[in-house]
């Protein structure tokens, strides 16, 4: 953690890590010169200087430990205001531009989860466009992501007997800000490199992602599912240049289908009490 006087003294930048020491290393590096930042490793094979340059070393603990971790570390310190979640395997130019970006989007007090673009793997309506301005998305990709303390407040840790690869947990904490009324968008102004490959089994990370997020009794799967439909609906249009893109009429149609289904579950919720 740094010791200096920093630009975004109400932000805390976690880099969690498994077996990608180098980047990890790197990104924490840059990172460190403009905000509070942890270095958190999950069971990777470190040598003895490398672990001085980590915060928090568990064992395997896989994403969904590592964002618990963080979850902890954030609400235990009072004067967090904001949450920017990094896997290591992120590759960024401009850290500083970066969290300057992120810092300007959060004054606006009707943003809730934040996410810069992206030129790699990513989900469709989080790749770059050439917009240079914040969009309004359904939901971050869990690779990078910023989230305000007070959706994070709302949220309990991934529990890790039935999503233990942690997929899902991007579509949970949008799904708490859209039923905060607080909005999820996507820097075009900014990106960051995300690698093709993954290393785990997408199948059974979906399935694990369904489980949980069914499990919480509320819109949360139900907001997903939304989601997809969106997704399907940008991935098919005729202008290549398009595709990926969620129009003001999607989005609108997105918003209120979302929010009947909030609605329907608080509703159901108070009613069954």
């Amino acid at each position: 953690m740094n010791p200096i006087d920093l630009t975004h003294p109400g932000l805390l930048i976690s880099i969690v890590n498994h077996e990608n020491t180098e980047n990890a290393l790197r990104l924490a590096s840059r990172f460190r010169e403009c905000a509070k930042t942890l270095l958190i490793d999950s069971g990777s094979a470190l040598t003895g200087e490398e672990v001085k340059h980590f915060d928090v070393v568990l064992p395997n603990v896989y994403y969904a430990g590592l964002f618990n971790e963080s979850l902890r570390q954030t609400l235990n310190r009072p004067d967090i205001e904001i949450l920017l979640f990094v896997c290591s395997d992120v590759t960024t130019e401009d850290a500083s531009l970066l969290v300057d970006r992120l810092a300007q989007a959060f004054s606006d007090d009707s943003i809730g989860v934040y996410t810069p673009s992206c030129t790699g793997r990513s989900l469709e309506f989080c790749r770059r466009l050439e917009t240079g301005a914040l969009r309004e998305i359904p939901f971050v990709d869990g690779f990078i992501f910023a989230v305000r303390r007070s959706v994070l407040r709302e949220l309990q840790p991934i529990d890790v007997d039935v999503n233990l690869l942690g997929w899902g947990i991007d579509v949970r904490i949008s799904y708490v800000a859209a039923s905060m009324q607080l909005r999820t968008v996507v820097d075009d102004g900014v990106a960051v490199y995300h690698p093709p490959d993954c290393g785990y089994d997408q199948a059974l990370a979906f399935d694990q992602m369904t489980t949980w997020l069914a499990s919480h009794g509320d819109g949360s799967l139900r907001y997903f599912q939304l989601s997809r439909r969106l997704k399907r609906l940008s991935r098919y249009r005729l202008s290549r240049l398009a595709q990926g893109v969620v129009s003001p009429l999607e989005l609108k149609l997105f918003r209120l289908l979302a929010r009947r289904s909030i609605l329907r579950f608080r509703t159901s919720g108070r009613r069954s009490k």
